[in-house]
């Protein structure tokens, strides 16, 4: 067995795990299933992807990040 077959099986395999736990955790693996619905504080968000809250504002001024599309009160709906 060549390096292809065993990366296309390693890939397979994933697929199959991620699948798995879709089903299990969400009782369905279509994408409507597993869409995440809630909102992170800006804090939050940064902490998750490994930059500083203000790294995340400034992308926002330049366009390379999409506006927060949720705000009441200075608040994140959730």
């Amino acid at each position: 067995m060549g390096l292809m077959d065993t990366l296309n099986q390693c890939i397979s395999a994933g697929h199959e795990m991620t699948k798995a736990i879709a089903i299990a955790q969400f009782n369905d693996d279509s994408p409507e299933a597993r869409k995440i619905t809630r909102r992170w504080r800006i804090g939050e968000a940064a902490d998750l992807v490994g930059v500083s809250s203000q790294a995340i504002r400034d992308a926002e001024k330049a366009g390379r990040l999409p506006h927060p599309d949720m705000e009441t009160r200075g608040r994140v709906e959730q």
